[in-house]
């Protein structure tokens, strides 16, 4: 039996239906590769769902790094992308932990109005087709119990 070339149709950095994971410094100056990433593994898709991953993505990768033990001295960001069994292009932004064992507190409706910042996840609910957050982990050590990390995925229809 001769041998053949691997003829993969995937697009530029995608091998079958997932692209290369990348992993980020928790530093917010890092949002711009984040963006550029996505924008040249998606390359060979539509402009308009690629601006639409990357602003996700990059919002998601902001709350990481505000948010988690993912901004502090030797955080990271993880950065995963594939193909869903429907076809929608799914991105996944996943973090270092929490950094506070209280967790998130709710905000009352009224700091909305002049809130500066915290509107992340309600731009990803507009632009995603689905989105939702899911805990990485625990680890299995009795000693000190804890999650690996959050993720945040976004869906999107090409």
């Amino acid at each position: 039996m001769a041998m053949q070339p691997n003829s993969s149709t995937a697009p530029p950095g995608e091998t079958g239906n997932r692209w290369r994971v990348r992993v980020y410094p928790g530093n917010l100056s890092e949002t711009a590769s984040v963006r550029a990433h996505l924008r040249s593994d998606l390359a060979s898709y539509d402009s308009d769902l690629v601006e639409k991953v990357a602003m996700c993505a990059s919002e998601a990768f902001a709350n990481a790094v505000e948010h988690s033990r993912s901004g502090e001295a030797g955080g990271g960001v993880l950065r995963a992308m594939y193909r869903t069994t429907e076809g929608r292009v799914r991105v996944v932004i996943m973090d270092d932990g929490t950094n506070d064992a209280a967790g998130p507190s709710p905000r009352s409706p009224d700091p909305w109005d002049f809130a500066e910042s915290g509107r992340g996840l309600m731009l990803i609910d507009a632009l995603a087709d689905a989105w939702g957050t899911y805990v990485v982990g625990p680890t299995v050590s009795p000693s000190s119990p804890s999650v690996l990390g959050n993720a945040t995925w976004a869906e999107f229809t090409p």
